[in-house]
């Protein structure tokens, strides 16, 4: 909206419009000063725009990179593969950061490691006991020598009329390395101790202690429960064999005719790195041996290199044409890039190109990027050769990965350095900061003085629009007084 004025009233003339075509010019230095301001603004956004795409390439190089910090370049990008041909048998994985050899290996099973189980005779369900203590412990049986070394114990009370539910519940409810059941069978009801671990190594011994007094048909627990893996016959009360028992046994299997005997039927100590799950035996032969089936080891890092370098220079063209397109200069439609002609894009076009440089291994012939079949195209396009980079892995992969992991950490170095806080990027961005700073003072200088300006010709062009009036009011009093002489004199 027009400011309300009455610059003119008395003269009459267009002060007003005098006053405002003569600050225009005055400010024209702002004017200047905000499309330099907007030249400097959009070049800062040139230079965000830059630095986004080369950290960019960064975050792909910093992706090829090996995880571990002792961890070589070759070594991150093995795929290792193992495979079991008779998955009945048992199933192999590789072992997070494990490294098995490769070969075959031939896999017999002789046995799968159990638990020990225990189960009472036949009772009902009514049956009470009288009370007493039952000792339940879990440890290592040794068949040859008769012997057994406890490592784990815990013991319930028993009350005048538990039943078996009741001393089930009581089992559980206990800390230890024993579970219990109820089989209901057809001689009546069996109360099952279940080892939680397999191997001998748990193997469960229970002693039974009467406390109470008979009562009425209440049965005695020494006459139930009572088991000695190092005694046999009558001594024995629960039985491992039948009524749901079973005997703890240790998994035993050969690996190339190399016998294994361990507590579990997960090892992952026999080869190194791998990891084997036994599900059940292989058949017996007629020599007494057991059937093998065929586990083998694999590594091949082709595919997984072949996709990390592949991703790499998609990531590399894909920015290298934003980094272009800043810089580029089209001389049929005359437009240019944010920063065409900037000292910045000739450095980073620079960089692009040197940073990929790097050396191979001593030894290997495979000494820079395109003799692996990375190489820069015509255009400038980073370009991979993958039937190329293939033969160079198979005929060298230690060399070509020697040689990829110093291109790589080339790469991260020189960014790192151009990103940096005492980088070229941040650098430039400090002096077209510094140089809008001094601009925005300079405006603010100017906008006062303009300020100034107008109120002091204000102030004149209405002293002067107020002398103006009087002489206008006096002229036309002049007039009007010789009008009325004129008219006198006619008469």
């Amino acid at each position: 909206m027009a400011a309300i004025t009455s610059l003119g009233i008395g003269s009459g003339l267009d002060l007003e419009t005098m006053v405002t075509q003569l600050m225009e010019i005055e400010k024209q230095p702002i004017t200047r000063i905000e499309k330099q301001k907007e030249t400097y603004d959009a070049e800062l956004s040139g230079i965000g725009q830059l630095a986004s795409a080369l950290s960019k390439i960064q975050a792909a190089a910093a992706d090829m990179k090996p995880t571990g910090i002792n961890t070589s370049y070759a070594d991150h990008y093995k795929e290792y593969k193992a495979n079991i041909i008779n998955k009945d048998v048992a199933s192999v994985t590789v072992t997070s950061g494990g490294k098995p050899a490769s070969g075959s290996y031939q896999l017999g099973v002789e046995q799968l490691a159990t638990n020990h189980r225990l189960a009472t005779n036949g009772l009902k369900s009514s049956d009470a006991f009288q009370a007493g203590t039952l000792k339940i412990q879990t440890g290592k049986y040794d068949a040859t020598n008769k012997t057994y070394t406890s490592s784990d114990s815990f013991e319930i009370e028993v009350k005048n009329g538990d039943t078996l539910a009741t001393i089930r519940d009581k089992i559980n409810g206990a800390v230890g390395n024993v579970s219990a059941t109820i089989i209901s069978g057809d001689d009546g009801d069996h109360l099952v101790l279940i080892g939680k671990d397999t191997g001998t190594a748990t193997t469960i011994k229970v002693e039974a202690t009467d406390t109470g007094t008979a009562s009425g048909n209440a049965k005695k627990l020494s006459d139930v429960f009572a088991f000695d893996p190092t005694k046999s016959g009558a001594d024995n009360k629960l039985s491992d064999t039948q009524y749901g028992g079973g005997k703890a046994q240790d998994a035993i299997i050969t690996l190339n005719g190399v016998k294994a005997t361990r507590s579990s039927n997960f090892i992952d100590d026999v080869v190194d790195g791998l990891s084997i799950e036994l599900y059940a035996p292989t058949n017996k032969k007629n020599d007494g041996t057991f059937e093998t089936t065929t586990l083998t080891v694999s590594n091949d890092a082709k595919s997984k290199v072949k996709d990390a370098l592949d991703n790499f220079v998609k990531a590399f063209n894909e920015q290298k044409n934003v980094i272009y397109d800043l810089g580029k200069y089209d001389k049929n439609t005359k437009e240019m890039g944010i920063l065409q002609g900037r000292s910045i894009m000739r450095t980073s076009q620079n960089l692009l190109k040197s940073m990929l440089s790097g050396e191979g291994v001593k030894g290997s012939k495979y000494q820079n990027l395109a003799s692996i079949g990375v190489a820069f195209t015509k255009t400038g396009e980073l370009e991979l050769d993958s039937t190329k980079l293939t033969r160079a892995l198979e005929a060298d992969y230690e060399g070509v990965m020697g040689l990829v992991g110093n291109v790589i950490n080339n790469v991260n170095d020189k960014l790192e350095t151009f990103l940096g806080s005492q980088g070229s990027i941040t650098n430039a961005k400090n002096s077209i900061n510094n140089i809008l700073t001094r601009l925005d003072n300079k405006k603010t200088a100017l906008e006062r003085h303009v300020e100034q300006v107008e109120a002091r010709m204000r102030k004149q062009f209405t002293a002067m629009d107020k002398v103006a009036g009087q002489w206008q009011n006096m002229g036309n009093y002049i007039t009007q007084l010789v009008d009325s002489m004129n008219a006198a004199a006619k008469k």
